[in-house]
């Protein structure tokens, strides 16, 4: 009888993508906005959301706290940074609640999975079955939150319409302007 060997845990989200013969890793909200779970404007608050979670969290440490290398290159210094995503987070925090908060930064943040989600939000035991509701009503709630941050951040501008103008009317008024044809002049660098 041959003996079988024990199959590898089965994880519920592939840290890792195959592209080629490259690895790469896909965040959570790529995965989301792949399968038409989030759109651009939720996938861009997200991504801006970890970015200030990110420069929050790797600020953290002392001042001789000589082990970390601490590079330079931003525009900005590094103390401003914290300091404008501190006041970022503060901002969404007042703006969607301190619950919506953690679903972001579970989901968002840390890289789990919707469903990963729901089971901890839930309390399921190990090998019981998440319910399709309670994953459904994660989903919804992490898309309304990253909705409104978006609202805030990237707001949706009504704009006029675009009138358009003949060429004999872009003529009339350059030629009464008084404005030469720069393309019948050779370029001189004086």
């Amino acid at each position: 009888m041959k003996k079988q060997r024990p199959k590898p845990p089965v994880l519920a989200r592939d840290p890792v993508e195959r592209v080629g013969h490259l690895l790469r890793t896909v965040s959570s909200v790529n995965r989301l906005k792949g399968k038409n779970k989030l759109d651009a404007r939720q996938a861009l608050a997200a991504d801006e959301y970890r970015d200030a979670y990110e420069t929050i969290r790797m600020s953290l440490g002392g001042v001789m706290d000589f082990d970390r290398v601490r590079g330079g290159g931003g525009s900005i210094a590094p103390a401003e940074a914290t300091l404008i995503a501190g006041e970022k987070l503060r901002k969404v925090k007042a703006l969607i609640g301190q619950r919506a908060i953690l679903l972001i930064e579970h989901i968002v943040c840390q890289g789990h999975t919707v469903e990963e989600c729901a089971r901890t939000m839930y309390g399921y035991q190990d090998g019981q079955a998440t319910a399709s509701r309670d994953v459904n009503y994660v989903g919804r709630a992490l898309r309304e939150a990253l909705s409104e941050i978006a609202a805030v951040w990237h707001p949706i501008l009504k704009r006029p319409p675009i009138r358009g103008m003949s060429a004999s009317r872009l003529d009339q008024v350059v030629g009464a302007a008084g404005v030469i044809d720069v393309a019948s002049k050779p370029f001189v660098m004086r």
